[in-house]
């Protein structure tokens, strides 16, 4: 077998190299939160004009960029944040040029062709931009929701998540997550946001970027609280869908990408108010509910505020905002009960055996039913229950922006989301709950080295804690009896009493807990060189994933029948060991790193 030398091999590689580079238009983009403006600058017969200066400046917050086009009349300006632009344009012997209304859009890169006429510096042509968002440079598909449609569509629940299914490729799952619905029970383990679907991949195949930085739940799908609502939606500037194959600068995904970007404070200060309110006055009865009875209630309150501007002109900025729902919804439905026959002890079968004074303590718990002997032979009957299905959530978020100098911005940003449903459960004995507990810190650091190398880093770290079955509150002292336990130092434990049940106790719930941090560094590095772009870059990402979920730790009986409970007769006793129940660690380190070559496509405007 012949072998082939070394240097041919690498020869091979880098030839390999220059050939996509050549050929292939790749996206400047990655997954930091901002965008990409490239082009070229001609005079008017079209013929490129080589060192003309493009100073590239936010009309919000004054940031400026100034770039210069190479031998070719080609410029690029990776990394700029959202939001919108002016670019001047000056070339020795041309007309200084001012295009307006330049919109930067996130996870994008936008192909601007300047023109500039013969003339004066001293003579100036303004344009407001037409631009059209569709990319040139790449095949990537991709969507965007701006800030205006994001504030302004009615959304149920204000869940900005909502939004991405106005791009095509994107379908939310049937019967996941009901807006006012509980989020968890019983799908604690698959997450408790609106979940979704991109390019058909599952919910758990795509990536959420809340200004570069991953928020993915410990199910690793869309984010959420136990309300099964994202909120914040006056919080975001924008964000992007990419429903294809992303560049490789993403990475951690199958599907597709949710680039999201934290709204920045500006030059001028601006705020917000809203509050949503909605109630039962138009809803109808359900199935369940009696005839002569009224609408049961309902009510929804939704409402918060924002604020921006700066700490210091053209140098530092803030933006805050707070958003808190406050929800009930009364429900009513059947339940099963003790008759009042067997409750005396006297049976449907003509068995007659009088409760002990430790049953009576449990046959407390049992509400009354409308039936004296029972229904069709048994010692049973149907009762009506009403209750509320409550959701709180509270939700801040903020940004603070410093520019140093015109070679180094700097952004983070901190958000806390808890929320909570609480349901009637055990015959309207006690009140079962959810709650959550998200937070994320995002740090971004974009430095200019020069016109054609510039470097992105960023840093986050993410926590989610989310419940399910905690109790709330009680109706019946009995609940927190310790001596109706099974377990030491557990109250009451469950019943299983043929078709009709009972309990656990208030502090005997097995309660299943996630508890999910994340730890993320990325970093990207990108130079142009006429029309030629490299980016080189890695990410790192530590997870911390703690899992708890006990089973039967309060004990379990089971009887054929009442009569048996009453005669002290079960069929089994089940519960585990005390003291070996442990909490499940995993933990997970994920490294990355990418190369992208590429030759920009700049194509004309029409």
């Amino acid at each position: 077998m012949r072998k082939v030398p070394v240097v041919k091999i690498l020869g091979l590689a880098v030839f390999v190299l220059q050939l996509i580079s050549l050929l292939s238009p790749v996206s400047a983009n990655a997954q930091a939160g901002g965008g990409t403006i490239l082009g070229t600058v001609a005079d008017t017969s079209g013929a490129r004009v080589p060192s003309a200066q493009l100073s590239i400046k936010s009309t919000t917050t004054g940031e400026s960029r100034t770039v210069t086009t190479d031998s070719n009349g080609f410029y690029n300006a990776p990394s700029l944040g959202p939001g919108n632009y002016e670019i001047t344009v000056t070339a020795a012997g041309f007309e200084t040029l001012l295009e307006k209304d330049v919109v930067i859009v996130v996870g994008r890169e936008l192909t601007l062709n300047l023109e500039l006429k013969v003339g004066t510096v001293t003579q100036h042509v303004e344009v407001t931009s037409t631009v059209s968002q569709v990319e040139l440079s790449n095949s990537t598909v991709t969507g965007s929701v701006d800030a205006t449609t994001i504030r302004e569509l009615p959304l149920n629940g204000r869940d900005w998540v909502q939004l991405t299914t106005l791009q095509a490729g994107v379908a939310p799952l049937r019967g996941a997550n009901p807006v006012g619905q509980p989020a968890i029970s019983p799908r604690l383990e698959s997450g408790e946001g609106q979940q979704i679907a991109l390019s058909g991949g599952r919910p758990e195949m795509l990536n959420f970027l809340l200004n570069g930085i991953s928020i993915m739940d410990y199910a690793n799908t869309s984010p959420g609280a136990a309300t099964g609502l994202n909120l914040g939606v006056d919080s975001i500037q924008e964000f992007s869908v990419i429903v294809s194959t992303p560049p490789a600068g993403y990475g951690r995904t199958a599907s597709g990408v949710v680039t999201a970007a934290v709204r920045p404070g500006t030059n001028a200060f601006h705020g917000s108010g809203i509050a949503f309110f909605r109630n039962s006055a138009l809803d109808a009865k359900n199935y369940f509910d009696a005839i002569d009875a009224s609408i049961p209630p309902f009510y929804r309150h939704q409402y918060g505020g924002s604020i921006g501007g700066p700490v210091k002109k053209d140098s530092t900025f803030f933006f805050f905002d707070y958003e808190a729902l406050r929800q009930s919804l009364t429900q009513t439905s059947t339940g099963t009960t003790i008759s009042e026959a067997a409750r005396a002890g006297i049976f449907a079968n003509g068995d007659v055996v009088p409760p002990s004074a430790f049953i009576q303590k449990y046959l407390g718990l049992f509400p009354t039913g409308s039936c004296a002997g029972g229904v069709g032979g048994s010692d049973t009957c149907p009762i009506t229950l009403v209750g509320a299905l409550n959701l709180t959530e509270t939700y801040y978020i903020g940004r603070l922006d410093h520019k140093f100098g015109n070679s180094d911005n700097f952004d983070s940003s901190y958000f806390y989301d808890t929320g909570s449903q609480g349901s009637p459960g055990g015959l309207n004995t006690f009140v079962l709950g959810d709650i959550t507990h998200r937070q994320a810190v995002t740090l971004e650091e974009t430095h200019i080295f020069n016109s054609r190398l510039a470097n992105s880093w960023r840093g986050g770290y993410t926590r989610t804690y989310a419940s399910d079955t905690h109790v709330l509150s009680i109706s019946n002292p009995a609940l927190a009896d310790p001596t109706l336990g099974s377990i030491p130092g557990l109250d009451m434990s469950t019943l299983g009493l043929g078709n009709v049940g009972l309990g656990p106790g208030q502090n005997a719930q097995d309660v299943t807990s996630f508890n999910f941090n994340t730890f993320q560094i990325y970093d990207d590095l990108i130079y142009t060189r006429g029309m030629h772009t490299l980016k080189l870059g890695g990410s790192f990402e530590f997870d911390l994933d703690n899992y708890d979920s006990p089973n039967q730790h309060s004990g379990v009986w089971n009887f054929n029948s009442l009569e048996d409970f009453y005669k002290g007769n079960p069929t089994s006793f089940g519960a585990q060991i005390p003291g070996l129940t442990t909490e499940r660690n995993a933990r997970q380190k994920i490294y990355g790193v990418y190369l992208q070559i590429g030759r920009a496509s700049c194509r004309e405007r029409v």
